[in-house]
């Protein structure tokens, strides 16, 4: 017959010991931004296989959980896509989009998805998702990488030894997304280096998206190469050009 402890702390069932688990509360990554509300300061934390959304008071004195989302999988990238009047200096035109800033995040099963906050039912929902797991060779041993450029409506990811995902923003009512799907317009591009990136991030102010790859050689010695990135008019594969 089973046995239940009172003091909560453990219980015996059919012979077996069970306990309750902590969840985790390390912190691997961390954002601000306006996710809940038009003007609202908010702080999300991804620790390990959770995303904790907390609201700020405007005087910064206090922090109060706002939404806890679990996720199937341990977070390896946690970005924001800005949702404000932003110039698009490759295409010299200003878009107007949600008041409200999307959360995008991808996981170490190369995983990847856009979260978005309905301010009518206070819930979070899910604009797009991905499954990024490819058969173009090895996962990169130096972990993920993820880059947004609002500027140029883009998003990059380094998941793949010796390649870069290439992402565009597409537009979906009021927000901006990545439409992650495999007939959208993200591909692969082809990088010099095989392995050992060590950091991908944009170069601001370029007139066409631009990035910087840090990386390191089987020598330890750092380098860093600049790319320009071809942004397709369909969805045809293209590659990164190399910038020295």
């Amino acid at each position: 017959m089973s046995s239940f402890v009172s003091d909560d702390k453990a219980c015996e069932v059919h012979g077996h010991y069970l306990v309750s688990l902590q969840a985790a509360t390390a912190v691997s990554h961390c954002v601000t931004c306006s996710f809940t509300g038009k003007g609202v300061l908010n702080l999300v934390l991804a620790r390990i296989n959770s995303l904790e959304i907390y609201d700020i008071s405007e005087d910064g004195g206090d922090m109060t959980l706002n939404q806890k989302l679990p996720i199937n999988g341990r977070i390896s990238t946690l970005n924001v896509i800005n949702n404000t009047n932003t110039t698009n200096t490759t295409t010299t035109s200003t878009t107007t989009t949600s008041t409200t800033d999307t959360i995008m995040f991808t996981t170490d099963r190369c995983k990847a998805a856009t979260l978005r906050y309905n301010t009518d039912t206070k819930q979070v929902e899910t604009i797009s998702s991905a499954d990024f797991n490819e058969q173009i060779g090895a996962e990169s041993e130096k972990g993920h990488f993820a880059i947004v450029s609002e500027e140029h409506n883009l998003a990059v990811f380094h998941m793949y030894a010796g390649y870069l995902k290439i992402a565009p923003f597409t537009t979906s009512g009021t927000s901006r997304h990545l439409d992650l799907s495999p007939s959208g317009p993200s591909y692969n591009a082809r990088l010099d280096e095989p392995d050992g990136v060590l950091s991908v991030q944009f170069i601001p102010g370029s007139s066409v998206p631009a990035v910087a790859v840090l990386y390191v050689d089987n020598k330890q010695r750092y380098f860093m190469k600049t790319y320009t990135v071809t942004l397709p008019p369909s969805s045809t594969p293209s590659s990164a050009t190399r910038g020295g």
